[in-house]
């Protein structure tokens, strides 16, 4: 099966790659289902450059005979939710196609993606410069906890294309970025995501937050940057009080030891900006629990200086107050709608 024949139909898509390998990209929605673990293929990949292709061979055979029932019930359980199996690996080779033989020979109706996980990558990089060059992209700004990221998931349930770029890449894009999110995606990943979201809209423009160029570990690709800056721009303002309850809101109400501890790490991360005597005060502002007042001094301080300095070169089409964030969204999506002759 070829990679564009993927969105023929509703596929159970199965990534047979090392959790590593899945973890840097994969088409997303795909199941991992191992054929190897990160050791078993680093070992495996050894063997064929001192031993040969036959020795590896050898070894595969002997670490995935022990697995085959579990790999087999996995892939079993994805069937029997009524979609047909397409499997893939890295360039479309041994261990996809030694499964798909497997299966097949036991009387499931099962595919091969050609090319593997290489060939969608490039399908992907192919394809999604032309999507962000056919469309035009509506930016929302906004200092802070003003609402952004609020307004683009209310955007969306009122059927408007908003792509959420901190979600797909699993960071806030701030040095807080990552707090109480896990790990930050990898590039490849954020490429997919971003590649399907925008396949599946069917406007000529999008809405997104502003970005930096880069959001966490992530680069946005250029043609989506140049794209923000002369696209059509939203500015929304809100008081500070509102601001510092929806950030207390949004990371202090996760009450876990490690949230608190990656808090603490970022404060320190501040000392070369604001310095070891204000860090040390915040510091001691997060071990009395007084949240409101470390977010008010962060947000006077550190973030609203940044934000105004770089956000001062746009001409806003729109600017609208977003205490009410209903309010602001009803009216967001009243321009839109009225700009795009929806």
């Amino acid at each position: 099966m070829k990679v564009n024949e993927i969105y023929d139909r509703d596929y159970a898509i199965i990534d047979v790659r090392s959790p590593g390998e899945y973890q840097q990209g994969s088409i997303p929605g795909a199941v991992n289902v191992p054929l190897f673990d990160d050791e078993e293929r680093a070992v495996i990949g050894t063997l064929y450059k001192k031993a040969g292709r036959k020795q590896a061979k050898m070894k595969g055979i002997e670490v995935v005979s022990g697995k085959l029932r579990d790999i087999y019930e996995k892939i079993g359980a994805e069937e029997e939710k009524g979609r047909e199996i397409v499997v893939f690996c890295s360039r479309g080779g041994m261990r996809s196609g030694s499964l798909v033989q497997l299966l097949s020979s036991l009387g499931h109706r099962v595919y091969q993606l050609e090319g593997g996980y290489k060939e969608y990558r490039r399908h992907v990089l192919d394809n999604l410069d032309v999507l962000l060059k056919s469309k035009e992209v509506v930016v929302i700004h906004g200092n802070t906890g003003t609402g952004k990221t609020q307004l683009l998931r209310m955007l969306r349930v009122r059927g408007l294309p908003a792509v959420d770029l901190e979600d797909m890449a699993n960071s806030r894009g701030s040095i807080f970025g990552t707090v109480g999110l896990g790990q930050a995606r990898y590039q490849k990943a954020f490429e997919a995501l971003l590649f399907e979201r925008l396949r599946s809209i069917n406007r000529d423009f999008f809405i997104v937050e502003s970005e930096s160029p880069r959001v966490g570990r992530i680069y946005l690709p250029i043609l989506l940057v140049d794209g923000m800056k002369t696209g059509i721009h939203i500015l929304v303002e809100c008081s500070l009080q509102e601001r510092i309850k929806r950030i207390v809101d949004e990371y202090i109400s996760i009450q876990k030891d490690d949230v608190l501890e990656e808090i603490r790490d970022s404060i320190n991360r501040l000392k070369g900006e604001l310095g070891k005597k204000k860090v040390d005060a915040l510091l001691a502002l997060l071990e009395a629990k007084n949240y409101n007042e470390i977010v008010r001094i962060l947000l006077e301080e550190h973030y609203d200086p940044k934000y105004n300095h770089s956000e001062k070169k746009y001409d806003y089409d729109l600017r609208l107050e977003s205490d009410d964030l209903e309010e602001c969204a009803r009216a967001i999506e009243e321009f839109i709608r009225s700009r795009f002759c929806m």
